[in-house]
């Protein structure tokens, strides 16, 4: 239950954050457990956490990190739209912070390929976080339960018309390459 930013995390923060190499969340519902799909619970875990890798990023101001798997949409559907709050994207006002595009895996089982009901969030991360910051994600093989590795690329390369080479090549690669030091 104690929060992981801080206390008894501070020594393995200060070795991990020395190492000077992108640090990458996997951020959770909370000491509670709550499932993805107790979407009260869920909600208000998850902003909890993201409150928590706030403070670590004011602490460590010049480490680089990520958000593994993307928000939890699950959480935040109401019908077949994710609604996304306005706190949720209070993180990604560090310019250091950027977002792994998985969709399939966390909310496959719920829309079918090629994942329209997704486009609109896509294009308000683009919109609030931007394709410089955001990351094309598989967690293979997690994702074939619900679509195949060619159609977690096409459902961004093919149905996300709204956007540009520029920032299609950003999140399909480019930002990664970025991150990871690495030729895009």
């Amino acid at each position: 239950p104690e929060p992981w930013d801080d206390g008894a995390y501070r020594p393995f923060w200060e070795a991990a954050t020395s190492l000077r190499v992108p640090i990458f969340f996997s951020l959770s519902t909370g000491p509670t457990g709550a499932s993805w799909d107790d979407s009260s619970d869920a909600r208000s875990g998850y902003l909890n956490e993201q409150r928590i890798l706030i403070r670590w990023m004011e602490r460590y101001p010049d480490s680089v990190c990520s958000i593994t798997h993307g928000l939890p949409y699950r959480s935040f559907l109401a019908g077949d739209k994710i609604v996304l709050p306005d706190a949720i994207w209070a993180p990604f006002q560090n310019p250091n912070l950027s977002l792994e595009v998985c969709f399939p895996v966390r909310i496959g089982d719920k829309f079918d390929f090629p994942y329209r009901e997704v486009i609109p969030t896509l294009e308000e991360m683009v919109k609030r976080i931007g394709a410089d910051r955001l990351m094309y994600g598989t967690d293979m093989p997690f994702q074939n339960r619900h679509c195949t590795y060619r159609q977690s690329r096409d459902h961004i390369e093919k149905y996300c018309t709204f956007l540009s080479e520029e920032e299609l090549g950003l999140i399909m690669g480019g930002t990664a390459a970025r991150i990871l030091k690495i030729a895009a």
